[in-house]
């Protein structure tokens, strides 16, 4: 995962550490993990206001309450950002402000298989996966595919 603030284009403001969230409103999925955010506002419950959102549209309610300045940043993974303000036509009103300091190689996304004691096909599976990537991106049929979610291959 690659975690960043967004803004609206013509927002000066950028993420350069905890300290600088102060008197920003901050919209926030409920349910990740933030442990810089969520320890700085902890901290400093007067300086910063997060803002959580549930439910199946987060993410969208979120780009929305920026969109109408309800919220001055968002923080979102990058991908699944882009993705949603794209479906929603308002990709061109945002820009990046930052990346929230945890977002590292250790956030990176996996895909699980059942172990091979429960089910003797996950390693044929797991290798039909990793060939079909391989193959989708020798092809260009990978790149075509995120082009079309607005995204860009991860490697």
């Amino acid at each position: 995962m690659h975690n960043v603030f967004f803004t609206l284009k013509s927002s000066v403001w950028r993420y350069q550490g905890p300290n600088t969230l102060d008197g920003q409103k901050v919209g926030l999925v409920g349910g990740y993990a933030f442990p810089e955010i969520s320890s700085y506002a902890i901290a400093h419950p007067k300086k910063v206001d997060l803002q959580y959102t549930t439910g199946e549209l987060a993410v969208q309610e979120n780009i929305r309450k920026l969109f109408f300045r309800r919220v001055s940043t968002v923080l979102e993974d990058e991908s699944v950002f882009i993705y949603n303000a794209n479906a929603l036509g308002m990709l061109d009103a945002f820009h990046i402000a930052g990346e929230e300091g945890s977002s590292t190689s250790s956030n990176n996304l996996y895909i699980g298989f059942t172990p091979f004691s429960k089910n003797p096909k996950s390693i044929e599976y797991a290798r039909i996966l990793s060939d079909g990537m391989q193959q989708l991106r020798k092809s260009g049929r990978l790149a075509q595919i995120m082009a079309r979610y607005g995204l860009k291959d991860w490697r």
